[in-house]
């Protein structure tokens, strides 16, 4: 399976257009595609594959959401709480079916990949919406630091 690293980082596939994902803030836009592109390609392989690479998905999703949360805390946005709950419920669903995959059980993960996937379809263009724009915002010419 391709990593996230050398996807071509316009190979978004099914679901998501390029519309509720792209918001010129170029790091969020690429984070965005990377995590859509492992999680269709994850949807395809075979169970031995996906026992693979199962924990590196979990822990890319993990590391993708606590930069998020960094940066939401440090912008001061006002739904901090409710995106973090957002991150929280999802990385709960993913982390529940950690030990069945990794012993073998792939069904309750693969459905947690695709809720992710689901997820993902609501969560960036709205709560994600709001954080690329605080980021633009506060590299605008004249912005400053609250």
């Amino acid at each position: 399976m391709a990593t996230a690293a050398n996807l071509p980082p316009d190979d978004v596939s099914h679901g998501l257009d390029a519309s509720p994902v792209e918001f010129g803030v170029a790091a969020m836009d690429l984070a965005h595609r990377n995590l859509l592109n492992e999680l269709s390609q994850l949807r395809d392989v075979c169970d031995q594959e996906f026992v693979r690479c199962y924990p590196a998905l979990v822990a890319a999703v993990e590391r993708d959401f606590r930069e998020e949360e960094n940066l939401m805390e440090t912008l001061g946005l006002s739904s901090f709480r409710a995106h973090l709950e957002q991150h929280a419920r999802m990385l709960a669903a993913l982390h529940c079916t950690m030990s069945g995959a990794c012993g073998g059980d792939t069904a309750p993960a693969r459905a947690a990949v695709g809720l992710l996937r689901e997820w993902m379809e609501f969560h960036i263009p709205s709560m994600d919406r709001e954080l690329a724009a605080a980021m633009q915002a506060r590299s605008a010419p004249g912005a400053t630091m609250q």
